[in-house]
């Protein structure tokens, strides 16, 4: 895979500096968007000094992007994540102590948006309200999500979008480089292009001018080496009230087998009902929070009794689920399991054995809350799917209940022998997937309530 990689940067028409920054490397497959705080003293140090801490850390650390572009995936992201917030962290660091050291410099701080090429995948990395977004067969999706007051207030339910937004406290950042706290968070997302895909990396210069549609449509009718500088000038004729920088990576040398594979995967994953009302960004975000396993036939993938809190989906294979060591159901590719262990702390109350090699993606319970806590309407894309399986379920078995009740009912009234034991076992059963099933409705809604107020419609 290959970044052919156009930039631009102006000062604009209002400031008499520029406190934006920028670097690419082609050869690490590196990009760096840093925008230097307005009104904040020495901006223009704090952002060249983050791209050049940046430069050097990946220039010495080739090594580690070796490794990392071997090992990165959908759902192996940790040593990725680990090497950027690395980076990041120094970054943070040194600007933390330029501004300690200098009166000047006091209080200085940038944003940041990173672009780095890891074999067959792109990793993006921000922090601050510098922008990511990827343009793809006619549609742009911004891959970053602004971290300041207004953006956080809505995404927790605790204010409007419109509230915040006109008030002074709406635009303040909530994290960035240089910020006043020992280290810094930064969100990171890995995800694979397609040949033709572009990115775009900015500063907030362009997006105060520039909305998605107006964005979508200079990436449309312009080629991508022309972009940047056709974002300037429109930015510029809108008043150009800030600095605006502009990169833009466009994406070749995938095969169309590798684009062929992935679009397939894509629908895949579409077509499992946990994963089929997110958007393309959500099921990558997801799916970074997710890690792909392989089990032998004969294996264990869930023990009874086990306190174990994560949901299972089954990409390939075959598994079932034993109950006293009794087959009670089948599991096949995407089918979900598990899920209930995301609400609720009991004891796992069946064993789920792989019948034969079977892949799973497996997501952590913890991973799920903190997306309740930060993205809570995706949250609910993924709650909603699985309270109509479960639904689907209850009645399936209580239809069950009542035919096997039925059955006992006509034993009864023609024989006072008990029924065999292999039919008085399943209702047994069927009696205990039900009351389970019960209980799973009523923890549900319970659940729900808690969540987004009684009544509301998920």
């Amino acid at each position: 895979m290959r970044l052919d990689i156009s930039s631009m940067t102006h000062v604009g028409r209002k400031r008499g500096h520029n406190e934006d920054a920028f670097f690419t490397d082609p050869e690490l497959g590196l990009c760096v968007v840093c925008d230097g705080l307005g009104g904040v003293a020495a901006g223009e140090v704090a952002s060249r000094m983050a791209c050049d801490i940046l430069r050097r850390f990946f220039e010495d650390n080739r090594a580690r992007l070796r490794q990392c572009a071997e090992a990165v995936s959908f759902f192996h992201t940790t040593g990725t994540k680990a090497l950027l917030a690395e980076a990041a962290q120094l970054a943070h660091q040194a600007i933390r102590g330029s501004a300690a050291a200098s009166k000047e410099r006091n209080g200085m701080a940038c944003t940041m948006v990173m672009l780095l090429a890891l074999g067959e995948h792109v990793a993006i990395a921000h922090v601050g309200d510098s922008r990511a977004y990827l343009h793809r067969k006619g549609r742009l999706y911004a891959l970053t999500r602004d971290h300041n007051y207004a953006i956080e207030a809505v995404h927790s339910g605790n204010s409007s979008l419109q509230e915040l937004m006109h008030s002074d406290k709406g635009a303040r950042l909530t994290r960035c480089l240089g910020y006043p706290t020992p280290a810094i968070e930064i969100d990171v997302l890995v995800l694979e292009p397609m040949e033709g895909d572009s990115f775009l990396l900015c500063s907030d210069g362009v997006t105060t001018h520039l909305d998605s549609d107006e964005l979508l449509e200079i990436l449309e009718c312009e080629k991508p080496a022309h972009v940047p500088d056709a974002l300037v000038a429109e930015c510029n004729a809108c008043g150009g009230t800030d600095n605006i920088t502009a990169v833009v990576a466009l994406v070749s040398g995938r095969s169309p087998d590798s684009d062929a594979r992935l679009a397939s995967r894509i629908i895949s994953f579409r077509g499992i009902p946990v994963f089929s009302r997110l958007g393309l960004v959500e099921l990558m975000r997801v799916f970074n929070l997710c890690q792909e396993r392989e089990y032998a036939a004969d294996e264990p993938i869930i023990r009874e009794g086990d306190d174990d809190h994560r949901l299972f989906v089954c990409l390939s294979g075959h598994a079932q689920v034993r109950k006293n060591g009794n087959k009670i159901a089948s599991i096949r590719p995407n089918d979900v399991f598990g899920e209930m262990s995301l609400l609720e702390n009991v004891p796992r109350s069946a064993d789920v054995v792989a019948d034969k090699p079977t892949v799973v993606l497996v997501f952590e319970r913890d991973n799920f809350v903190n997306i309740m806590r930060q993205e809570p309407w995706m949250a609910i894309k993924m709650l909603f799917p699985m309270v109509q399986n479960l639904n689907r379920r209850l009645r399936r078995t209580n239809d069950k209940l009542s035919q096997s009740l039925l059955m006992v009912a006509s034993a009864g009234a023609g024989s006072a022998k008990s029924p065999p034991a292999g039919q008085a076992h399943r209702l047994v059963a069927a009696e205990d997937s039900v009351v389970s099933a019960l209980l799973t409705e009523d923890q549900l809604l319970g659940f729900e309530t808690a969540l987004y107020g009684a009544g509301e419609d998920v």
